[in-house]
């Protein structure tokens, strides 16, 4: 029983990454080939032909640890275009495509199908982000060396212990921080897969043009001191957000905190009701 439902999580998995390996996969690992090779080929430029002196304060593992931090930066733009793209369409697609139909055959509950997305948005994307950012510090590790040679500075290749300022060690804990971040986003996730489920065409636009509506009419109903509550609503979920900043940023460890609790639960409490309807509507409509 065990094995089977392990099997079918994989399946799951597999299908979903592999659906969406553009998005997931390919675009971000050229997008970092890029940025890898523009820093490279700047860094060969400025020491080689410029001829520029390296200060004795620059390490080579300070410097690939920069190098690591201006692609996550773009890593976490492209992912977050790609998470949101993914989970405003991921249900509207399979109803519209009617593989809903081909998954009601098999023996895979809509429950599970839901929450295998949800376990896409949650661990996998963090997942793929960290051995991006392995990949590119061991690129320029050993590029960064090659320099360091060439320019007769091999002394200055120390590395520190594996702590935290190893450049193998800080994707590690920006993996981690991310992990505790999309607990906090759970409401967004839920959010966007719900409409997903619900809307009937554009799901995207809907997704985020009705709350800038609501959020418009609230504006104005303010002039005259009326409320629906909506800016409030926003207000509160982007405080929560700037209570969890360091979650998605890349040079400050996140610490949780006690005062960090009760917005973590009520995430949790949100995000899961959210995506209990999802299901729901999973279950009971397919139509487009």
């Amino acid at each position: 029983m065990k094995n089977t439902l392990i099997m079918k999580c994989s399946a799951q998995l597999k299908r979903e990454v592999l659906e969406y390996r553009w998005s997931f996969i390919y675009i971000p690992l050229f997008l970092s080939l890029l940025v890898t090779i523009f820093c490279l080929g700047f860094s060969f430029y400025w020491l080689f032909i410029r001829k520029e002196a390296l200060g004795s304060e620059h390490t080579l593992n300070g410097t690939t640890l920069e190098f690591m931090y201006a692609n996550t930066s773009l890593m976490l733009m492209v992912y977050f275009f790609a998470l949101t793209n993914y989970l405003s369409s991921c249900l509207y697609d399979d109803r519209k495509s009617k593989q809903i139909l081909f998954f009601r055959s098999m023996p895979v509950s809509e429950s599970l199908n839901v929450m295998m997305k949800v376990v896409v948005a949650m661990i996998v994307i963090p997942t793929l982000l960290l051995l991006i950012n392995e990949v590119v510090s061991l690129i320029g590790v050993v590029v960064g060396s090659i320099f360091f040679v060439a320019l007769n500075d091999s002394s200055q290749i120390v590395f520190p212990a594996l702590s935290d300022a190893n450049v193998f060690v800080v994707p590690l804990q920006i993996y981690l921080d991310n992990l505790q971040g999309m607990f906090f986003v759970l409401p967004f996730i839920g959010y966007l897969l719900l409409i997903s489920a619900w809307a009937k065409r554009f799901p995207m636009v809907i997704a985020f043009g009705v709350p800038m509506l609501l959020a418009f009419i609230d504006f104005l109903l303010g002039q005259v001191n009326l409320t629906i509550g909506v800016i409030d609503l926003l207000t509160l979920y982007g405080l929560w957000w700037a209570e969890i900043r360091s979650t998605f940023g890349l040079r400050v460890v996140f610490e949780f905190e006690w005062q960090h609790l009760m917005p973590l639960l009520k995430s949790v409490l949100i995000g899961g009701l959210l995506i209990s309807a999802s299901i729901w509507l999973r279950n009971n409509r397919c139509e487009i």
